[in-house]
């Protein structure tokens, strides 16, 4: 089990679904299911451009600017936040678990130095991982 100081390139990553800008809402939930997380990763061409949550699915859904359109019919980019944060396989657990706090995010993607993604870590990752570190205190 990998320890809060060990650097991401030694840890193993959650792997996240990738999607296009342009793919509609059900390729997303298609991923959703394939990797048994809450969220995807948002491309466009090779570059990483944004995120998408159930919870922004479900939230905008629930707006009345959507409430009378098909959501098979609307697109990952009608959805995605462009503002998301990332870690770099360089810095630690504990660089991650400092960056979700300060920005109040439940996950981040993970990429190399060439900013090619590599996975994701979330909360519910982090939970386990202090869990076990902490059985033997506890």
């Amino acid at each position: 089990m990998p320890q809060r100081w060990d650097k991401l390139k030694s840890v193993p990553l959650q792997n996240v679904g990738l999607v296009s800008k342009s793919d509609k809402i059900p390729m997303m939930f298609h991923e959703l299911k394939r990797t048994r997380l809450d969220r995807v990763i948002v491309k466009d061409n090779e570059n990483l451009v944004g995120i998408v949550t159930l919870r922004d699915i479900f939230t905008k859904l629930a707006s009345k600017k959507f409430s009378n359109i098909s959501p098979k019919s609307l697109s990952i980019a009608s959805f995605m936040s462009e503002n998301f944060f990332h870690v770099l396989e360089d810095n630690t657990i504990d660089d991650v678990i400092k960056l979700m706090a300060e920005k109040n995010v439940s996950g981040v993607p993970v990429l190399d130095k060439k900013r090619k993604l590599l996975g994701i870590i979330t909360k519910n990752y982090l939970i386990n991982l202090v869990a076990n570190e902490l059985k033997g205190y506890v």
